[in-house]
């Protein structure tokens, strides 16, 4: 699970790895991610998604009280992309703020 705060220190979302490891074999959604929201449609519940970011695929839910759910699925080249040791993160981080310290 990951929690994300918001600027007023709230949770703005939770966010949930799916076991079903379909998106890591074929690069698509996993048929979990299809069935979660044709189920959340179906019941009427706001859904959203499902949504590419490149390395992992996701849906996303709003709950009862209002929170946002997501489900999120691998893709193939995710745990390489997500290694600090090999994504050169750090690097492009320290990169983008000089260019924004620098610009300003």
């Amino acid at each position: 699970m990951s929690c994300v705060a918001s600027p007023i220190q709230r949770v703005h979302h939770s966010a949930y790895r799916c076991r079903d490891s379909g998106a890591t074999r074929t690069g698509r959604a996993t048929e979990t991610l299809h069935t979660m929201r044709d189920k959340g449609r179906a019941q009427g519940v706001d859904t959203r998604g499902i949504v590419d970011h490149g390395l992992f695929e996701s849906l996303y839910f709003r709950d009862p009280n209002g929170y946002v759910v997501e489900l999120c699925c691998p893709l193939p080249g995710h745990d390489e992309g997500m290694d600090p040791s090999r994504n050169r993160a750090r690097e492009k981080l320290d990169g983008w703020l000089a260019r924004r310290v620098g610009g300003a």
